[in-house]
């Protein structure tokens, strides 16, 4: 019997097949008189762990890049004072070194809410009734609506059974939902909160009117730091946290969270909750 022993000096290296990364091992194996009898090879699938590996590199460069955005506007007016001949001017100054200390401080917050949620931290979970929710948020929201030309409407039975999550997550998940609405489709047309039930499932949606996604984008929305094809001004309305913040929400409720959208054709993001069996 021969005594066989692999090479622990072969190399590696790595191969693509049928849509999946393997990370290949070939080595040499000797028989018990040190003569080579043959190879083997061992393939590991490390399809998943690229693809991790690729999230977070483009979360370092998102982060990144949204730190030094604000960094380098503050850093330039900073440059720029004191204005000792024009007081108003410096005051101006000042205030938009403030507006970008106000976004850095969004970006951080979000950033360790995601954390807290995704680990779970202080959820508490209760029965929901998302008819008052929506209710609520309609009116909370009903006055900044206005000023962007937006109506807001509900439609949400008052039967509809009762979910089981964290309220305070909840509405943090509807209220980005309910923003975005406001941000990116101003005056044009109504806003709608919705729920309704879907088998075994609570669905709640807030559709609009806006300029709606290309299907291109669709598939990327929730993953942090997404923007798509937006302008400068759009990219400074936010964190590029907040739809990441809504599905790490839904994550944590056994839920899912999807949008549909056509370009010019408005934008109806969706959020999907268990019911909860009786």
């Amino acid at each position: 019997t021969s005594n066989a022993a692999t090479d622990p000096a072969a190399g590696k290296l790595e191969v693509g097949a049928g849509g999946r990364d393997y990370l290949a091992s070939i080595s040499i194996v000797h028989n018990s008189d040190g003569l080579a009898i043959g190879r083997v090879a061992v393939l590991q699938d490390v399809t998943d762990l690229k693809a991790v590996d690729r999230l977070k590199t483009d979360f370092i460069d998102g982060i990144s890049h949204d730190l030094r955005s604000p960094l380098t506007y503050m850093r330039t007016y900073a440059g720029m004072l004191p204005v000792i001949d024009d007081p108003a001017l410096e005051r101006e100054y000042v205030s938009k070194i403030h507006v970008g200390i106000e976004r850095m401080s969004r970006l951080v917050d979000d950033l360790l809410d995601m954390t807290r949620i995704r680990a779970g931290i202080d959820l508490q979970f209760d029965r929901v009734n998302v008819e008052e929710l929506l209710t609520e948020l309609a009116q909370e929201y009903m006055t900044t609506a206005r000023l962007a030309g937006i109506r807001l409407a509900v439609d949400a039975p008052r039967d509809l059974p009762p979910v089981k999550a964290d309220p305070n997550q909840l509405r943090r998940a509807l209220t980005n939902l309910l923003i975005n609405a406001l941000a990116y489709a101003p005056n044009s047309g109504p806003v709608t909160l919705r729920a309704e039930q879907r088998g075994r499932e609570l669905v709640l949606s807030i559709s609009d009117h806006g300029p709606g996604i290309a299907p291109a984008d669709l598939p990327h929305l929730f993953q942090k730091f997404y923007r798509g094809k937006q302008s400068a001004v759009e990219r400074s309305r936010g964190s590029g946290l907040g739809l990441a913040i809504v599905k790490s929400i839904a994550d944590q409720h056994s839920g899912r969270v999807w949008c549909e959208s056509a370009p010019g054709q408005g934008s109806i993001f969706f959020l999907a909750l268990p019911i909860e069996a009786h």
